[in-house]
């Protein structure tokens, strides 16, 4: 038992080591809310929403993301929620494009498009949410200004 005791203390230094530099590297992950954009629809089918997210990995080490979370608001209007539970990772120094489908109901496009048309307004589109990046809650709260 003495002469395994160095590496098992060796051994927990070594785990604690990985996990203490994976959540460094998840503090520091840059994200933004990058664009939405429309997928091809057929006949009386809303085309596909997608949101894409830029997320910047600037340590050495590559990152995982759990989940991407929040709110779509367009007009300052909830239009709907985003939730993406698909574990995906970053690698180490990359950036990427990452996309999200929105999932929507006919009627609630409909509306948000109606008002939008009937009140002549320019569309600005917030995405409010968290991602979940090693256990690490990353808040994010922004706006693609009115186009």
């Amino acid at each position: 038992m003495k002469k395994s005791l160095p590496f098992i203390i060796a051994g927990a230094g070594l785990i604690l080591f990985y996990f203490l530099s994976k959540a460094k590297a998840g503090k520091s992950l840059k994200i933004n809310f990058f664009d939405i954009s429309f997928g091809s629809g057929s006949g009386f089918n809303v085309p596909d929403l997608f949101v894409r997210f830029q997320i910047i990995n600037p340590s050495r080490t590559p990152i995982t993301i759990d989940s991407i979370v929040g709110d779509l608001i367009i007009n300052n209007e909830n239009f709907a929620t985003i939730s993406n539970v698909e574990k995906f990772t970053i690698p180490a120094q990359q950036t990427i494009l990452y996309k999200v489908k929105v999932q929507i109901g006919v009627l609630n496009a409909f509306t948000t498009l109606y008002t939008l048309f009937k009140n002549k307004q320019k569309l600005k589109v917030t995405f409010n949410g968290n991602v979940n990046s090693s256990g690490i809650m990353i808040p994010i709260n922004q706006t693609l200004r009115k186009f």
